[in-house]
């Protein structure tokens, strides 16, 4: 059921009013980014993260080609990552031909563009997650399939197909994906009181972390992250970093997921002196810009940015005054 059959109007109203609260919601984020400090940290133009704007009308103009190929196609459904990868494995399983349409050729394409692009910026890196982070990834792509069962897509095919066919199932479902995504936020990212700070693995530590007891190395015994994160915890946000003498210390991030190094640069940061540095080593990609941003709109210094190996990186933030 949509919602202009549901009113009895035209769905070019719709297109308006979601046309006029976009443009007003974009003008009003450009005039609050207007005054932050650019902070330009000399990677060549292919490894940088897309615009947010330019990003947003390519994916508007992907998804209006898409629902002409897909409905061209035989399929008519627009873009859809659930029901394709299910085809895949169903086809793959069966040798059904008809399997494999313009939606599972989308997925396949989604796993070769991102290995290119990975491959050009030379961001590439095989990984291999330790058993917890496999488990928390098994069972974390369970309910995600589970979810898109019950609500009838993926974020895909509700956020952006459905929504754009301004049926009630769509703007339900992304409605609910808000809400989920700001729990999640507020319970895992922010927590109001939490006398033990989150602390990721290094990197020898994931790779013996089925060895040593979670009693000997003093790590909880719940999960408290998800993703490629394990966490553990200490007293005080700067016991986290190594101290390197005068007045550095150093922050290993590797392996974890965005956007936890920057959260754990924020908890450091905040016990450093004005003048002293963190030297933070990530293997993030989005960090490259969020953590030199955050810096700019804190008023600390970026002193050294520089690549260190595949998909690696290394950046020394000073505190302001």
């Amino acid at each position: 059921t949509t919602i202009h059959d549901a009113l009895h109007i035209s769905p070019w109203i719709l297109v308006a009013v979601l046309w006029v609260v976009t443009f007003l919601l974009w003008r009003h984020y450009r005039a609050k980014d207007a005054g932050r400090p650019k902070v330009d940290l000399g990677q060549p133009w292919y490894a940088k993260p897309l615009n947010m704007n330019v990003a947003a009308v390519l994916v508007g103009i992907i998804g209006t080609v898409g629902f002409v190929l897909s409905a061209n196609a035989g399929r008519n459904g627009g873009l859809g990552i659930t029901t394709p990868t299910a085809d895949i494995v169903r086809g793959t399983a069966t040798g059904d031909s008809a399997r494999m349409n313009w939606g599972t050729l989308l997925v396949i394409g989604l796993l070769v563009g991102a290995f290119i692009a990975a491959k050009t910026a030379g961001e590439f890196r095989v990984r291999v997650p330790d058993a917890q982070t496999a488990t928390r990834a098994i069972w974390g792509g369970i309910m995600m399939g589970v979810g898109a069962s019950l609500a009838g897509g993926c974020t895909v095919g509700n956020g952006m197909v459905e929504t754009s066919l301004f049926s009630f199932q769509g703007w339900v479902a992304l409605f609910f994906m808000a809400l989920g995504v700001g729990a999640g936020a507020r319970l895992w990212l922010k927590p109001k009181s939490a006398p033990l700070q989150p602390q990721t693995y290094s990197t020898e530590e994931s790779v013996d972390n089925s060895v040593v007891s979670a009693e000997d190395k003093g790590l909880p015994s719940f999960a408290t992250a998800t993703g490629a994160v394990a966490l553990k915890t200490k007293p005080e946000a700067k016991n986290k970093a190594r101290a390197l003498g005068g007045g550095r210390y150093a922050l290993d991030t590797l392996g974890a997921v965005c956007p936890f190094p920057l959260i754990e640069a924020k908890q450091v940061m905040a016990e450093l002196e004005p003048g002293e540095a963190l030297v933070i080593d990530f293997d993030c990609t989005q960090a490259t810009e969020s953590i030199p941003q955050w810096a700019a709109d804190e008023g600390h210094k970026i002193r050294d940015f520089h690549r260190s190996g595949d998909a690696g990186w290394q950046v020394t933030v000073v505190k302001g005054g």
